[in-house]
């Protein structure tokens, strides 16, 4: 999303589109995993991922072996076009669809309580 800010202390997912001009920078020590990906519908998966939180997510831990993937199979000796992919779309699908339960509304609180131990 042009002109976007994503500020953070630790543990935050960003989606930078890079066709547009943009620039990244840390302050003190981090670990920053990174890739670019480029495909026919790299713009449609930007629109997707930004479209309801902009360009920060909350922590996404079960992304990271999908980064680890990425990164052995693109090492040069054991380079592997498709299991690269599965780890991109493993990686934009967590961004699309986190794994978290949603907080429950304190309204139906007691009923779904009720629910869990009864049924």
């Amino acid at each position: 999303m042009r002109g976007s800010i994503c500020s953070t202390l630790s543990s935050t997912d960003a989606t930078i589109d890079c066709r547009l001009p943009h620039r990244y920078y840390v302050t003190g020590s981090t670990e920053l995993l990174w890739f670019h990906f480029s495909s026919g519908e790299s713009a449609a998966y930007v629109r997707l991922l930004t479209g309801g939180t902009g360009i920060c997510f909350d922590g996404n831990h079960e992304i990271l072996p999908y980064f680890e993937q990425i990164f052995y199979y693109g090492d040069k000796q054991v380079y592997n076009e498709h299991r690269i992919s599965v780890g991109v779309q493993s990686v934009l699908c967590c961004l699309a669809a986190p794994d978290t339960k949603p907080d429950i509304p304190e309204v139906i609180r007691p009923a779904v309580e009720y629910i869990a131990e009864h049924f």
